[in-house]
């Protein structure tokens, strides 16, 4: 726990005027897990039948693409999840008195 300097005055929150530096770090941490998630990739292209897609699924390397699927899927929920927790947080800062909340640009 820290301690709290009462001869410090408190600093405002700052938010910063776009979302860009979290959806950078969000986006690069989601690359790297779907490079990761490649050789699925490599996997599903190679099939061309549909029973053979249904009987791959139902395989070992079916599991690797429900992997890939999340691979996939999590980014992309990271990202709308960046934003909206931004939106929300502009919103209290513009909302909020200066002493509390600033926008930074």
């Amino acid at each position: 726990m820290t301690d709290l300097n009462p001869d410090v005055p408190d600093k405002p929150i700052e938010v910063p005027v776009t979302p860009t530096a979290a959806q950078v770090g969000t986006g690069t941490r989601d690359v790297l897990l779907l490079v990761a998630a490649l050789p699925a990739l490599v996997a599903v292209l190679g099939k061309h039948s549909m029973v053979d897609t249904v009987n791959w699924l139902g395989s070992e390397p079916g599991l690797a693409f429900v992997g890939l699927v999340i691979a996939i899927g999590t980014p992309a929920w990271r990202q709308w999840k960046a934003r909206r927790q931004h939106a929300n947080e502009l919103k209290m800062a513009k909302s909020a008195s200066d002493n509390v909340a600033v926008v930074k640009s």
